[in-house]
């Protein structure tokens, strides 16, 4: 296997999550499904950007009491070292913490309308795993800039993370898709003007 991403491992296929800590973003499935996964490939890792040690054990958290608790329990049953906490980051250390992925992963529950991390992810060339709802199954083409799973199924984030892991080349290939995605500013310009142009 062979996972040319930017980070000095080769062989480690790190997934991430980007964005807030709460129940609606899903972060406990994400941890569920990794967990299963990573004993099919152990040279996988998960990091979460955005939840902290910290979060999940000060009493002055604002995350929610029944999720940090089950998150805190899943993260006590993970091999050391395979999921790393990153905790919150700002604007500016974006780039730097994206150079460390593979791919992204969304479980969020709700239907997100056009959610900022698919843009950021494509941006960076990072396919990207989401749900196949709303606002996510729109920005993404299945098995070209990213991976669509079914959310009502048990095992379905848990099996695409497990196909990624078996598909090294074709995870890589979807970088170049990934980055064609991405919004340019010129021409979301370009589509608004075209569009008054019709109303006028």
């Amino acid at each position: 296997n062979d996972f040319r991403s930017l980070s000095s491992d080769p062989n480690k296929l790190v997934f991430a999550y980007f964005g807030q800590a709460n129940p609606w973003k899903g972060i406990d499935l994400i941890i569920e499904s990794f967990l299963t996964i990573y004993s099919h490939y152990p040279s996988a890792q998960l990091h979460l950007n955005g939840l902290s040690q910290k979060m999940l054990e000060s009493s002055e958290s604002h995350l929610e009491l029944r999720f940090a608790e089950r998150c805190a329990v899943l993260l006590d049953s993970a091999p050391k070292g395979s999921v790393v906490l990153r905790g919150p980051y700002e604007e500016d250390e974006l780039t730097a913490r994206m150079a460390d992925a593979n791919v992204v992963v969304m479980a969020s529950r709700w239907y997100e309308n056009a959610p900022m991390v698919i843009q950021e992810s494509f941006s960076h060339g990072l396919p990207v795993i989401a749900p196949r709802l709303g606002g996510m199954a729109e920005k993404i083409q299945h098995r070209q800039n990213g991976l669509l799973f079914d959310p009502l199924s048990s095992t379905g984030l848990a099996d695409t993370m497990r196909w990624c892991t078996d598909h090294p080349q074709l995870l890589h290939d979807m970088r170049a898709h990934a980055s064609a995605s991405a919004l340019k500013a010129a021409q979301v310009l370009s589509e608004h003007i075209g569009l008054y142009q019709t109303l006028t």
